[in-house]
């Protein structure tokens, strides 16, 4: 049963990469790559139902479809990281892929309406969102200090990917809804506006 345990692990180890590849085709809308992520839903639909099956009945032809359907779907993953994440900058892919599984879906519904209505607002409605993400701050000085070091100069992506950091490392003890809510948005804004810039580059 090691084949079986090791196919339990990579399918709730791949929920989270599952849900960045249905992320990245909003911004990638290639027929082929989501050809191959609609395969990846069926074939792992495919082994969930075929392992149902085996519990109830050992067949050792179901256990070599299941083995072979296994290999194909790893092979799947792999060729649809290959193709599609060097069309992302690797901050953005790197920031989607320290998340919960639920955080990247609520990006995914939240950039599903954003894309719709995004015009060129770009990095002002950015900042827009981090200013807004602030005002859920207790503390004044905090909120303070991050606007005056958003206003002393141009804003380049090392001082925003510097605001992030910190707007994180500020949120953690903070336990509000609003925030939460909020810092959803600001995290998909900063991925759709790394996303515009890498294809300015």
């Amino acid at each position: 049963m090691e084949l079986f345990n090791e196919i339990n692990s990579f399918i709730k180890r791949s929920k989270l990469e599952l849900s960045i590849f249905k992320l990245l085709l909003l911004y990638h809308k290639s027929s082929e790559d989501i050809l191959c992520y609609d395969v990846i839903l069926e074939v792992t639909s495919k082994i969930e139902s075929d392992l149902v099956i085996y519990s109830k009945e050992k067949s050792e032809a179901l256990y070599n479809t299941i083995d072979n359907d296994f290999v194909t779907l790893k092979e799947l993953y792999e060729e649809f990281k290959k193709e599609v994440y060097p069309y992302f900058p690797v901050k953005g892919v790197m920031l989607l892929s320290v998340l919960p599984k639920t955080d990247v879906d609520k990006i995914y519904n939240f950039l599903v309406r954003y894309l719709e209505f995004e015009e060129s607002k770009g990095l002002d409605a950015l900042v827009f969102q981090i200013y807004k993400t602030l005002m859920y701050f207790p503390s004044e000085e905090y909120r303070n200090s991050v606007k005056d070091f958003l206003s002393q100069t141009i804003i380049t992506s090392d001082r925003l990917e510097s605001v992030m950091a910190s707007i994180k490392q500020h949120k953690k003890d903070l336990k509000n809804e609003g925030l939460e809510a909020s810092y959803i948005e600001l995290l998909a804004m900063y991925f759709n506006y790394l996303c515009k810039e890498f294809r300015h580059v």
